[in-house]
């Protein structure tokens, strides 16, 4: 894998000389700060997070004033006979406070309002995690293209040699047309295989570019082909501890919890429609001329009591809400049902791959190392004369589809890891700092 590493580095410093270098850290933060989907799961969190006081408003006292300020116009009759008219200010002023004491409705509307908000800061964190995913799969399949890459012009410049050897050697008439044509077809071959991974690195440098806000190429990122050995950490655990930790933490699987705990606060509110309403209120009113019958005459007037409410017939309405209400609730608890077998198998899939894919980067080490060990040995039985240039052709070619293979490998193993990761909720910074080498995970707690 170094030889894929060396040829990374030195294309593209000759090509674009001196780069940054983008780490998955780096790489995460810059999409941190301009995913759209992470952003709109932030904005949901925060007008839930209001939503708490708008509930928590209706609980809490009301104080109200109000006032007025009129002129009145007078005329009055007397057994048939007009009396003069005459005008006259009319004003009044009050304040009324209204202290709720039993509103079973708007308390649960309130506890609702608080697992909503629950609910969408698990969201947000649920985002935060599958935005790692997300990156991480760009990420490492820009290095894996990259490396198909490297391989596939690794090729092309030996089959140009190649056609360069064949048609000096026939011209010097020491080969065949036989042998022109063939290297010609192999050089063909290896000029289509660049193409197609030139689109597909085009292709993958766009979505990673896409996720993170700004222009990359494969150049700029830091290679992880030597973290493959992650997987032992992983494989330390058996699956069956994944499985219980990813249930017990997915940021998921909390936000559907609480979702289900809004809902029945949904049904209780609902079942708050058919029970009284008890308020406590208190008022005070000044008033001049208010009327007719008190034209000049200021009244001051205080009150303080209980006002109660029971709703008797609406329609039908309350019934049918609770019975909306206790549907919803079924809703949510098949929701995070069905999602607890997701993330389940979510997470033995993931895990299946780390521990398949951990044997499989290892037969592919061996395979490459068996391959350049034919390699040589094929160049050494050239000069014994009992290969020819057709045999190293066939065991260069064997080494190249190797390594390329080996980088697939390598890349699949971490992306699975990954993937495990964000299943079980690991903070994604020190999911990173994990796959990169920085540091190794601790259990998460339970909670």
């Amino acid at each position: 894998m170094s030889t894929i590493r060396g040829i990374t580095a030195a294309l593209g410093l000759l090509a674009f000389g001196p780069v940054h270098a983008l780490d998955l850290a780096e790489a995460y933060r810059l999409a941190l700060a301009t995913d759209p989907s992470y952003q709109a799961a932030a904005a949901r969190a925060a007008a839930d997070e209001e939503g708490i006081g708008i509930a928590r408003a209706k609980l809490l006292p009301r104080l109200g004033a109000s006032g007025a300020l009129r002129k009145m116009w007078t005329k009055r009759e007397v057994s048939g006979r007009s009396l003069p008219a005459y005008q006259t200010n009319s004003w009044n002023w009050g304040v009324n406070l209204t202290q709720p004491l039993y509103r079973p409705s708007e308390w649960a509307a309130y506890q609702q309002a608080k697992d909503l908000a629950r609910s969408s800061r698990m969201r947000l964190t649920d985002e935060r995690d599958n935005l790692l995913a997300r990156l991480a799969q760009a990420y490492l399949q820009v290095l894996d293209v990259s490396a198909q890459l490297n391989v596939a012009r690794t090729d092309l410049r030996r089959h140009q040699a190649v056609l360069r050897q064949a048609k000096a050697a026939f011209a010097n008439g020491d080969g065949t047309r036989t042998d022109v044509e063939e290297a010609q077809a192999r050089l063909d071959e290896a000029e289509a295989q660049v193409i197609h991974w030139q689109g597909r690195l085009e292709i993958a440098q766009q979505r990673l570019s896409l996720l993170i806000g700004q222009s990359v190429r494969a150049a700029e990122l830091v290679d992880l082909a030597d973290r493959h050995s992650v997987a032992r950490t992983v494989l330390a655990r058996q699956a069956s501890a994944w499985v219980e930790e990813a249930l017990q933490v997915n940021a998921g699987l909390k936000a559907l919890r609480a979702e289900v705990e809004a809902a029945r606060r949904r049904v209780q509110q609902a079942w708050g429609g058919h029970k009284p309403t008890l308020d406590f209120v208190a008022g005070y009113r000044q008033s001049s001329s208010d009327s007719e019958i008190t034209l000049n005459q200021t009244f001051k007037t205080g009150t303080v009591g209980l006002q109660a409410s029971l709703p008797i017939f609406s329609g039908g309405g309350t019934a049918a809400a609770i019975r909306q209400a206790q549907a919803q609730l079924q809703e949510a608890q098949f929701r995070l049902d069905a999602r607890s077998l997701e993330i389940r198998q979510m997470v033995l899939d993931a895990y299946t791959r780390v521990r398949a894919g951990e044997s499989e980067v290892k037969a592919r080490r061996q395979a490459l190392s068996s391959a350049r060990q034919a390699l040589t040995a094929t160049r050494k039985g050239v000069l014994a004369g009992t290969r020819n240039t057709v045999d190293v052709l066939d065991a260069e070619q064997r080494v190249s589809e190797a390594e390329a293979r080996y980088a697939d490998a390598v890349y699949q193993l971490l992306q699975a890891v990954v993937e495990l990761l964000v299943a079980v909720s690991k903070p994604p910074e020190e999911a990173i700092r994990f796959v990169t080498g920085v540091a190794a995970p601790d259990p998460a707690p339970d909670s």
